[in-house]
Parts: C-alpha cells; sequence; structure tokens
C-alpha cells in the first residue's frame, strides 16, 4: 500500500503541473481571442492593429536578421547582467547579513543608491561608460542588484539563532555555519530575489538603449521604422 501511494504521489503531482499548464494556456488564448473579436466589432480603436495582424507580423520578425541580431544582444546584455547580479549580489548580501558592523557602515550608502531609478542614470553611463553592451550591462546590474541584496540579507536575518548557536558551541567558524546553515536557509529568499531582479533586468534592458546619436543612421532609420512599416503593411 505504502508503496503504490509512493507511486502515485509523482503521478499525481504530473497531473497537476499539468493542468496548471492547461488552465494558464487556455487563460491566454481566451485573452488574444477576446482582443481580437473586441478590434473587429469596433470597441478597440482602428488606430491600433488588429490580434490576429500583430501575431502575424511579430512571427515574421523572426526571419529578420536585424531583428535577431538585436534580440541576441539583447538577451546577451539581460544573461550577463543577471550572471553578474548574483555573483556580486548574493556574496555582499551574505557579508552585510552576517557583519553588523559592516551593515550599519553601509546603510546609509545602500539607501541612498537603491532608490535612484537606472533611467535616470542612462545620460550619466553613456557619459562616462560610452554606448554599447559595457553600459547596458551597468545598467542591468544596476537596477537589478537590490532585490538579491536586500532578500539574501533578510534570508539571513530569518535564519533560526539557536541554529547558528548550536554550530557554534561545536566549534564551527563563521564560513561554515554561513555554508552550514544560513546560506541554505536563505536560499528559498535569495530564489525570490534572483526571480524578481530577472524581471527588472528586462525592463531595464528594453528601454536602456544606446543614445540615439551614437547610432549610425540606417540603424536609427530601421529601429525608428520597424513597427511602423510592418503595420502599415498589414
Amino acid at each position: 500500500m505504502a508503496t503504490s501511494d509512493h507511486i502515485g504521489a509523482p503521478r499525481l503531482t504530473q497531473r497537476v503541473r499539468r493542468s496548471v499548464w492547461f488552465r494558464g494556456l487556455a487563460g491566454v488564448v481566451a485573452f488574444l481571442c477576446l482582443a481580437e473579436l473586441l478590434g473587429r466589432i469596433g470597441v478597440i480603436s482602428k488606430a491600433l492593429p488588429l490580434m490576429s495582424t500583430v501575431l502575424g507580423q511579430a512571427f515574421g520578425l523572426l526571419g529578420n536578421t536585424q531583428f535577431l541580431a538585436d534580440a541576441a544582444a539583447t538577451l546577451g546584455a539581460w544573461a550577463a547582467g543577471l550572471a553578474i547580479t548574483v555573483a556580486a549580489g548574493v556574496p555582499l548580501g551574505l557579508i552585510l547579513g552576517s557583519v553588523p558592523v559592516v551593515r550599519s557602515a553601509t546603510r546609509a550608502i545602500v539607501e541612498f543608491l537603491r532608490p535612484i531609478p537606472a533611467v535616470a542614470l542612462i545620460p550619466l553611463a553613456a557619459l562616462v561608460l560610452g554606448p554599447g553592451q559595457r553600459m547596458n550591462i551597468t545598467l542591468v546590474v544596476y537596477a537589478s542588484i537590490w532585490p538579491v541584496l536586500f532578500n539574501t540579507i533578510y534570508g539571513l536575518d530569518d535564519v533560526d539563532p539557536l541554529a547558528i548557536q548550536t554550530l557554534r558551541a561545536f566549534g564551527f567558524g563563521r564560513l561554515a555555519v554561513i555554508r552550514r546553515v544560513s546560506l541554505p536557509a536563505a536560499a528559498p529568499f535569495i530564489a525570490t530575489g534572483i526571480r524578481v531582479a530577472s524581471s527588472i533586468a528586462t525592463r531595464v534592458r528594453a528601454v536602456g538603449r544606446s543614445p540615439r546619436s551614437a547610432e549610425s543612421p540606417a540603424r536609427r532609420r530601421a529601429s525608428s521604422s520597424l513597427f511602423f512599416t510592418k503595420r502599415r503593411a498589414g
């Protein structure tokens, strides 16, 4: 009986996951169909293209080499920025969360920098770093490091003090306590911070383009007219 229950549990989990994915897909399809219907009966302004036109042109972009190159550059900057964010944010969070003196000494600087939006730093970043991937990655790291940093600190604050004291009573040092207790206990908080940081990195990379003055005339024309041309063609 126990064996059958053990075998049936994974199957039940798989069915639940498939059901969740199916409901999510059904919701997306229903939304697209509703948008198409509202556009055809005139509820949505004629200034906006129909959903079928948008989807058709979106699939057509898959054959556009310029679009694919820009998409690859965007994804590359996003991935590099997120990787640097995790590599820097987690260790910094561990240090600030584990060493109260360092946390107190850096509190003013962190709280001063944290509210500044990355978009507001685009002109300064372009002036200091110059347009290109280096500027884009820097903006992504700056914007997305805060959720990882603070979630790591919050995760360390949530660690059971008794577990830490027990390991210290057995002679384990600070690094061993962090590796054996603090980091595993803070892992769910860190994962949440990384998930939030990934969405922030996507938004920042989407708006953090190089200044138009630094782009070539051909690239400016392509960037400006891409969607308008597609819409007129539809």
